[in-house]
């Protein structure tokens, strides 16, 4: 909403308008467009629909929170007590590490290998055949961060405890285990001093939310934002969690390597802040997933590297696990001397995707999103496509919802014909005759691609694509019911895999780097 409100105002300022008028409910953007409106000499109207909108009690309530420190501040201690007695306890006591210098690796848990923890063996789906490629003569230290509810949390525990690392000597660890109620306590004060000093700035910080060379303020859409971060709950959470990194990366002492299967997210961030203190000599980001040409956490200015505390929250080196996530990180900011490549082994099973035959479209199969808000929406849409029209597609619908996001209430919400819902690896469903429809963001589209089945991608009517497939890659791009129902059936498309990924199975770029970092014995 941001950029298109930029949008707006090059468009303001480069053709004459008279007035501009908004009609809908959305007060902070009202709030916005009149401070631009005004900035620009524009009559400004908003038409509400109904009364002004007030602010619910709820909302009353936590601008009260926010605007006394007091109130604030007791509320969130009791969050930080909440935290503690409803997720700290549901984890050990004390963590059970082994010092000894050797290999971190920073990845989520659980998500394992399922055949190979019957046997009693660890083997995480995001690292897969890089397992295979670890030195056997070091320990490795697995630091895990939980990404199930917090009911799954002891279930998760006893899952990690019945497993052993495949190589060498290690341990595996849950950075909520290294909080002592010490450390906890230490976080909480922590957040006072920042929170005390974050208000200081109060009569100053909006001016800071403009736009350069604009008069576009974005501060009502961003004032939330701005709170969490600086007085509210991510802060705390935050500052609980380095106080686990940075007591496990105690623990365990001193590295040669660190390595997170990475996104950068935050709990990285904190983890490379330490490894750096420590002076840990290779500390590294293998991309996870995919990145999308605007995904800002891999924008970076190129003057920004030379800011050291930014240097210090970031690796030495990125590897990208193929040549679409490479690109997109040089053409963010990234220099070529931070970047490099290794085969993307939680992808692999791409390079033995086998081209399916092509048959008459049988089934509609629908890959929602990981997020909550896009996967409504996508829902929505298809229950009204389903409504609304014969096509024979639109009557044999089989959902296949993300693993962490069940779609079960939506569907029983929207749809008067439910249905199926599937589970199993998704590979399982893509047989002759499926036409895929994809939220765009999701690397589902990729597997589909290659297997050359008809591929239709959803992508929000009121939004950017911010999909994996490349913009001119000539894929049906859903936003409306009529785009899904004018689409049907699609044709198949044939796609280059490895322009996306990196895929030899013999995985040379992984060993050369573990060669690299342990060369010479210097793991002793």
């Amino acid at each position: 909403e941001i950029f298109k409100l930029r949008a707006l105002e090059i468009h303001l300022t480069k053709n004459p308008c008279a007035a501009l008028h908004l009609h809908g409910n959305n007060a902070p953007l009202a709030e916005t467009l009149g401070q631009l409106c005004l900035a620009l000499g524009i009559p400004f109207h908003w038409h509400a629909a109904g009364p002004k909108p007030s602010r619910s009690f709820r909302q009353r309530l936590k601008l009260a929170l926010q605007s006394c420190s007091t109130t604030n501040t007791i509320f969130y201690a009791a969050k930080a007590l909440h935290w503690w007695f409803a997720t700290r306890r549901r984890f050990p006591a004390k963590p059970s590490v082994t010092p000894g210098k050797g290999l971190l690796l920073g990845t989520w848990f659980p998500n394992v290998d399922k055949q190979a923890a019957a046997k009693g063996h660890f083997r995480s789906r995001y690292w897969e055949a890089a397992h295979d490629a670890l030195p056997n003569d070091l320990p490795v230290h697995w630091l895990f961060v939980h990404v199930d509810p917090k009911e799954k949390i002891q279930a998760n525990v006893q899952l990690r405890d019945s497993l052993m690392p495949d190589h060498g000597k290690g341990d595996m660890t849950f950075w909520e285990e290294c909080v002592t109620p010490s450390a906890a306590l230490g976080a909480f004060s922590q957040w006072l001093s920042v929170a005390a000093r974050a208000r200081k700035l109060k009569a100053e910080i909006g001016k800071a939310f403009m736009w350069p060379n604009s008069h576009l303020n974005v501060y009502p859409h961003l004032r939330d934002a701005w709170h969490d971060s600086t007085q509210g709950g991510f802060l705390l959470d935050q500052l609980l969690c380095r106080k686990g990194i940075q007591a496990y990366c105690r623990a365990i002492g001193p590295q040669n390597a660190c390595i997170t299967s990475s996104e950068l997210q935050s709990w990285e961030r904190l983890l490379f802040e330490e490894q750096h203190r420590q002076g840990c000599p290779h500390v590294l980001a293998v991309q996870h997933s995919i990145v999308r040409d605007a995904d800002f956490r891999f924008f970076v200015a190129p003057q920004q590297w030379a800011d050291s505390e930014f240097a210090r929250l970031m690796p030495h080196t990125v590897y990208a696990n193929g040549k679409a996530g490479l690109m997109a990180m040089r053409h963010g900011g990234f220099a070529a001397d931070r970047l490099d490549m290794v085969e993307a082994v939680r992808f692999m099973y791409l390079a033995e995707a086998k081209t399916l035959p092509e048959v008459e479209p049988q089934r509609l199969l629908v890959a929602t999103s990981y997020f909550a808000k896009e996967t409504e929406k996508m829902l929505k849409l298809l229950a009204e496509a389903a409504n609304s029209s014969s096509a024979p597609l639109l009557n044999n619908i089989v959902i296949k919802p993300h693993p962490f996001l069940p779609v079960d209430h939506l569907v029983e919400k929207y749809f008067s014909s439910k249905p199926v819902i599937a589970d199993g690896p998704i590979e399982s469903h893509l047989t002759p005759g499926t036409v895929v429809f994809a939220e765009s963001g999701t690397s589902v589209a990729l597997l589909v691609l290659c297997r050359q089945l008809p591929l239709l991608l959803y992508i929000a009517a009121d939004t950017f694509d911010l999909g994996i497939i490349q913009a001119d890659t000539p894929v049906a791009r859903v936003r409306t019911v009529q785009d899904l129902i004018s689409a049907l059936p699609p044709k198949p498309l044939g796609c280059t895999i490895n322009e996306y990924f990196c895929l030899d199975t013999s995985l040379p770029r992984w060993h050369e780097l573990f060669n690299k970092i342990f060369q010479n014995g210097n793991h002793q």
